[in-house]
């Protein structure tokens, strides 16, 4: 089991391709993330307003080593950005660029550069293609969505597929009045996965219950081991969508665990997860079990 620490609670951040133009994602990530009491440095090719030039230089800056780096570069400059903050210490790092095999072309090549560089680094990696996470009783909001500030702090966790989508249900969260411990949106998924989070999980006091919203999944059984693992000392609610495409569940290396959509629900069930039927149910279901 790999600990997320140095992704939800790093004791220094590092932000590369951050930007003084208002409009460009490394411009909104790091003031997103101006609020976290840990040190954040921030990189910028051309030096701008006084910041660094290089992952380096900004690393060592970091009193505590960054644990942490925030990617707002190209696809093209991803993997080897990676490679440049696992080279200076960064442990985890968070990618909400699209650009990759999503996109054909070159993209698909630039996905594989990233996933030898996670491979031969060790770096754990969430993402790409996600709107990024948010732990608020830590005011760490490494998120470039609107609002996202305003979340407050609770006890239930959210964990889905889509960045979007775990935005959109800690808004809900927060109009039930209640408020969320993490929510991460777990993107194209290239290294750090649902189960991965679950297990993180476990042991994170500040959850009393778990959110999770599943498309698709890659690894069936890892799902389902880490939801009887959770389920076993906290509260699961989930949610699956897309009745008609589950198929990816029943390639697992293990065999064919779950064929439809009804299939994989029920075996969710009996991991230990309580199962609904849309972001209302999983709003108020989660609500209720979280002690409210």
């Amino acid at each position: 089991m790999h600990d997320l620490s140095p992704l939800f609670a790093p004791r220094g951040i590092i932000v590369v391709g951050a930007s003084s133009s208002p409009d460009k994602l490394g411009a909104v990530m790091a003031h997103s993330l101006s609020s976290y009491p840990a040190q954040v440095e921030l990189v910028n090719s051309r030096g701008e307003n006084g910041m660094h030039t290089s992952i380096a230089e900004a690393a060592a800056a970091v009193a505590d080593g960054p644990d942490l780096a925030v990617l707002c570069v190209p696809a093209a400059a991803t993997a080897q950005a990676l490679r440049d903050s696992a080279a200076n210490g960064v442990k985890a790092a968070l990618v909400c660029a699209g650009g990759f095999a999503e996109a054909g072309g070159p993209g698909i090549e630039f996905a594989q550069q990233v996933e030898a560089a996670v491979r031969e680094t060790g770096i754990r990696l969430l993402g790409p293609n996600t709107s990024g996470f948010f732990v608020p009783h830590r005011n760490l909001r490494a998120s470039f969505v609107p609002g996202v500030a305003e979340l407050e702090p609770g006890s239930v966790a959210v964990v889905a597929a889509s960045g979007g989508v775990n935005h959109v249900l800690a808004f809900h969260l927060q109009r039930a009045g209640v408020g969320v411990s993490l929510g991460v949106g777990i993107g194209a998924g290239t290294d750090i996965t649902a189960p991965d989070v679950l297990d993180y999980l476990i042991s994170d006091d500040q959850t009393k219950a778990v959110a999770l919203h599943l498309e698709t999944v890659t690894d069936g059984p890892a799902l389902l081991e880490a939801v009887t693992r959770l389920s076993s000392v906290k509260p699961v609610v989930a949610l699956v969508v897309g009745r008609n495409d589950v198929s990816e569940f029943a390639q697992s290396h293990t065999g064919a665990l779950a064929t439809s959509w009804r299939t994989m629900r029920a075996v969710l069930k009996q991991a230990g997860a309580v199962i609904v039927d849309d972001e209302n149910q999983l709003v108020a279901a989660v609500t209720a079990l979280a002690g409210r």
